[in-house]
């Protein structure tokens, strides 16, 4: 009786289950691992590290949000993942100053393009940043001069 009910579950178990005798691991192409800070951080593909991700931020939100990007006052954190691909996964805010502001650069973030993936020994790694965005922004037309 024993037997019958072996063999009965060997014949209901997928094959390659039952050649192997326990189930494949499922292979991810996502390491489970996300970095805060590696050897290549992500970036536009036209580089510039992350002052240029924060000049795009406060360019897209000029662009679509001139008053608030005008009238408000503060610091907003916002803080992403970005995955092995490029794009953008899990945003959030930090800390930021309410309303209009946080949900501009939010949607910044979500706006931005593929950027070039995070790499650590050569491989590419999913990465966490956090990037300050402070308001006012003005145009780069406006501020002033640096000596």
């Amino acid at each position: 009786m024993l037997a019958l009910l072996g063999a009965i579950a060997l014949a209901a178990a997928p094959a390659s289950v039952a050649a192997q005798g326990s189930p494949q691991p499922t292979i991810s192409t996502e390491p489970s691992k996300v970095y805060t800070n590696v050897e290549q951080m992500p970036q536009l593909p036209t580089g510039g590290g992350s002052k240029a991700l924060v000049e795009g931020i406060q360019r897209y939100i000029l662009r679509t949000n001139p008053a608030v990007a005008s009238s408000a006052r503060g610091r907003v954190v916002v803080a992403f993942t970005i995955g092995t691909d490029g794009l953008f996964k899990d945003g959030y805010i930090d800390s930021g100053i309410g309303g209009g502001p946080d949900a501009a650069v939010l949607a910044a973030v979500r706006k931005m393009p593929r950027l070039l993936p995070g790499r650590q020994q050569g491989q590419r790694v999913p990465v966490q940043m956090r990037l300050p965005i402070t308001f006012p922004i003005v145009a780069a037309s406006e501020q002033p001069a640096s000596k």
